[in-house]
């Protein structure tokens, strides 16, 4: 943050770029200095009001990368990738990797599932869930969950960059 140090009056009214007569306006051991009143309204709104995205913003930054949760329980560790944009996309992943881990099953990973939700939503019309669990063995060894958590990644990126290209031929 820059601060100015001014000697005098007319040095501030130079600094600020105005001739008005300006108004003071103490803040604790602040000054808000301004021309007009709604300058400082303004000024006061800027400050005080927090940050904000608009809903398209934020719902594309949502559909961009899907969630990975990992839940474990007495007998088994889950991998949960939620919020997967589309319908085939959750097929496609679950098939990829139900294909690459099938070498560590049934011992280790149990099962690959894809599961596609319809639920009814207050609007009358539905909200559709795309996840991908992947179940594994809880005594499994740590380097086969990080290998199935980076094969997770691999894939989601590789399938992100499919789904952009499709949308953007789709555009044009």
């Amino acid at each position: 943050m820059r601060g100015y140090r001014v000697k005098s009056l007319d040095e501030l009214k130079k600094l600020l770029g105005t001739n008005k007569d300006l108004r003071i306006y103490p803040l604790g051991d602040v000054l808000l200095i301004a021309d007009s009143e709604d300058k400082a309204r303004q000024a006061m709104e800027a400050i005080s009001l927090p940050p904000h995205l608009s809903y398209k913003v934020l719902r594309k930054l949502w559909l961009r990368e899907p969630a990975v949760v990992i839940k474990e329980n007495k007998t088994c560790l889950k991998i949960i990738i939620a919020d997967i944009a589309s319908g085939d996309i959750a097929l496609l992943l679950a098939n990829r990797l139900a294909s690459q881990l099938a070498q560590y099953s049934p011992f280790i990973v149990r099962r690959v599932d894809c599961i596609l939700s319809y639920r009814s939503s207050e609007d009358g019309g539905f909200t559709i869930k795309n996840t991908v669990e992947v179940v594994i063995a809880k005594g499994s060894q740590k380097r086969v969950v990080e290998e199935v958590l980076s094969l997770i990644r691999r894939s989601l990126k590789e399938l992100t960059k499919v789904r952009e290209m499709y949308s953007s031929s789709e555009r044009s």
